[in-house]
This record gives structure tokens, sequence and C-alpha cells, in this order.
């Protein structure tokens, strides 16, 4: 990996609200910053943070050809499961929608975000 790029992003960080940054390569870890007041030992609520594995995962599954279009219908990767309720707006759900969060289901947020 390139030394100064891996820089260039932990430098980034401090200056957009990150908490932490951790890069592995190989199963080996290549980067890793803390931005205070945050620290490796500190526990804290982050928000967000499925998004961005699954982002990742979506973008490696992309990459190696598993996935062969953003706009595929979630509800065929579920052929042999049984999806209860399924609609026109199930049915329409695309990889892209859940990357957007713009799948148009209804849902309710049990907690309270907290703002630091």
């Amino acid at each position: 990996m390139d030394s100064a790029a891996l820089a260039r992003l932990v430098a980034y960080g401090t200056g957009h609200d990150f908490d932490s940054l951790l890069v592995v390569r190989h199963g080996r870890i290549v980067t890793e910053a803390y931005y205070a007041p945050y620290t490796g030992d500190l526990q804290h609520e982050i928000f967000s943070s499925t998004k961005t594995v699954i982002g990742t995962l979506v973008g490696m599954v992309w990459k190696d050809g598993s996935l062969d279009r953003l706009d595929h219908p979630v509800l065929d990767f579920f052929a042999d499961r049984h999806v209860a309720n399924v609609d026109d707006r199930k049915k329409a759900i695309t990889v892209q929608n859940l990357l957007d969060m713009t799948s148009g289901l209804d849902w309710k947020q049990g907690l309270t975000a907290k703002r630091r």
C-alpha cells in the first residue's frame, strides 16, 4: 500500500469528524489511528458503521463478479427463503436501494441518536 496515501487518509480523518480509522490488508493491520477524544480502548456508540461494512462487501462481490449489477433485485438472492409479506414494493428493491437507504419500506428507530 502507498504509505503517502495512507498518511493523507489519516490526515483527512482529523478534519472530517472521524472517531477512528483502521485499514487491514491481507489480514494485517496496515494503519490504525484514533482521533480525540477517542482511544483504542474507549467504547462508545457508533452510527452507520454497518452501512460502511455492507458497502465494502458489495464492492468486493461486485469486483469478483458475484454481483452483476447494482440494480439487481434483492429478493433474487433469497429465492430459497420464505420472505414475509412480499408485495410489489419489496419486489422492486434493488441492491442500490439498500446501499442508498431508499428501499421505500417504513421503519421506526427504537433509539434516539445521541450527538456529541
